[in-house]
């Protein structure tokens, strides 16, 4: 058992040479939830600092031209405004991106843990920018750079409250297949949010067998 952080990193155990543990099955509990913690094991984000201003640097043409009023409030580190950069600024700027950002990630280790995963695909990704820093994020999630979990032969992705399934096969690289048929319970009883009531806690007075009595009528009369 381990977190979604720990399978989803680029210095991960599960891919060391020296190590090399590949799982034959992956159990993903709660994928709704789950998916935003992938989500952000592909998050690149570059906070102020050394690194930033030399982003904003090699960004600093393209985007005064683009919008010279957000990109000079973003210069001035206006937390407010933020800018998501166009592809036809982005593409030509990527030699000295990656320069920089691979210059950077072999002396921090925030970095170490998510760049191998965009180096390659920069070209995909999208990049936002504000006051507060820079984000880079792939579009599709490039889950086949984990090798652990892209080569597990059986992958189980259990969820009670995923409202859109198609992220299994965009984000999670699930087949068409097996999204097509999930295994669903025969019925929704028991489904959706529970309370749990302590009848101690609620007054001393309640009596915890008349009160185990009185569930076990309830459940029997199927009232939820």
């Amino acid at each position: 058992m381990c977190t979604y952080d720990k399978l989803f990193n680029a210095k991960t155990t599960f891919d060391q040479a020296d190590v090399l543990i590949r799982p034959v099955a992956i159990v993903l509990d709660d994928t709704h939830a789950g998916v935003e913690e992938i989500r952000d094991a592909f998050t690149l984000r570059v906070p102020e600092g050394e690194l930033f201003l030399r982003l904003l640097k090699i960004l600093n043409d393209g985007c005064s031209k683009l919008n010279p009023s957000a990109w000079r409030d973003i210069r001035d580190r206006d937390y407010a405004r933020s800018l998501e950069i166009p592809y036809w600024v982005w593409k030509p700027l990527l030699p000295p991106i990656e320069e920089a950002i691979s210059v950077a990630a072999k002396q921090a280790d925030e970095l170490q843990f998510v760049w191998p995963y965009l180096q390659d695909i920069l070209r995909w990704c999208r990049c936002i920018v504000s006051g507060r820093g820079l984000e880079i994020v792939p579009d599709i999630l490039p889950v086949y750079k984990s090798q652990a979990y892209h080569v597990a032969p059986h992958r189980l992705f259990m969820s009670a409250t995923l409202a859109d399934d198609s992220v299994l096969v965009r984000e999670l690289g699930c087949s068409n297949e097996s999204a097509k048929a999930p295994v669903l319970p025969s019925n929704d009883r028991g489904l959706g949010e529970r309370m749990v009531l302590a009848p101690s806690l609620v007054s001393a007075a309640l009596d915890r067998r008349w009160v185990m009595g009185i569930c076990r009528q309830l459940a029997e009369k199927n009232i939820p």
